[in-house]
């Protein structure tokens, strides 16, 4: 169920890295609905910034990736992938 999922995902997520809770739920530019049609799934955001920089959006010119912390946003999905077919595996 879509409420299994989701508490796979924060589950998993938490177990690797800080993570934060939106406040307010965001639509973003997306059409991540349509692939929930047909598959189960959770958007997630995956923050990549150092410490101490200025917040830019996605688009915007002066966004900057901080490519050191890459892996981690690598170790967080690859978790939550796992996690989620052991779940499954043991029903």
């Amino acid at each position: 169920s879509p409420s299994t999922l989701y508490i796979i995902v924060s589950k998993s997520a938490k177990s690797v890295t800080r993570t934060v809770m939106l406040e307010k739920p965001a639509m973003g530019g997306e059409d991540f609905s349509e692939y929930l049609r047909y598959v189960p799934g959770c958007f997630i955001y995956l923050g990549i910034r150092k410490k101490g920089t200025t917040l830019y959006p996605w688009h915007h010119p002066k966004y900057m990736v901080d490519d050191t912390v890459l892996h981690i946003g690598s170790q967080v999905l690859t978790k939550i992938v796992t996690d989620y077919f052991i779940t499954k595996s043991q029903k």
